[in-house]
């Protein structure tokens, strides 16, 4: 089924596919992502998203500092959605002891981003090379899970990279159902 829209006087055309609408219209995602233990589902996201009309972006930063952290959050006050998703570790942490990835969430909350958290359903019985080595990351990471638990009422959780495929096929369309946002459209067709 195909219509014409108007949306901020832009017009362009919807097709219906099952659930999910597909427009001229995309978004900016912002995915948050600890970098090591999640690389495969990292690359599900990055590879997913754009046929579900997203454009992700992530910062790939292996030496964090001020100057990082102040290339994120433009990063993320650019996007439409923020996307957090949780393995087995706690990430790298920033001198005030919190990790990049709370920070970037924590961020993204204050500014009142659409937030979908994609959580490992049972982190530990992930490989061993994939958990958070230390025992204070390993607490850190225990509790920055019960906070997200507590704060986000939409979690959605995966188990594998093929799991986290057809997650992403039933929360992007009702992320975007949900939280509409302005989105970048596509002038002069």
């Amino acid at each position: 089924k195909s219509d014409r829209l108007k949306n901020n006087g832009v017009v362009f055309d919807r097709f219906v596919l099952g659930r999910l609408i597909v427009t001229d219209k995309r978004y900016q995602v912002f995915i948050s992502a600890t970098y090591t233990d999640l690389q495969e589902e990292r690359g599900v996201l990055l590879q997913t998203l754009p046929t579900l009309g997203c454009l992700p972006t992530t910062v790939e930063a292996h030496t964090q500092n001020l100057s990082t952290m102040v290339n994120i959050r433009r990063r993320i006050d650019d996007c439409d959605y923020f996307i957090l998703l949780v393995g087995s570790r706690y990430g790298s942490l920033m001198p005030s002891g919190v990790s990049y990835t709370h920070m970037e969430y924590v961020y993204a909350a204050t500014k009142q981003k659409p937030i979908l958290v994609l959580m490992h359903e049972a982190p530990e019985t992930r490989a061993e090379d994939l958990q958070e080595q230390k025992v204070e990351g390993k607490l850190k990471f225990g509790d920055f899970r019960k906070v997200l638990q507590r704060e986000r009422e939409h979690i959605v959780y995966w188990r594998d990279a093929k799991n986290l495929v057809n997650a992403l096929h039933n929360a992007i369309p009702a992320l975007l159902r949900r939280h509409p946002t302005v989105g970048w459209a596509r002038i002069g067709k």
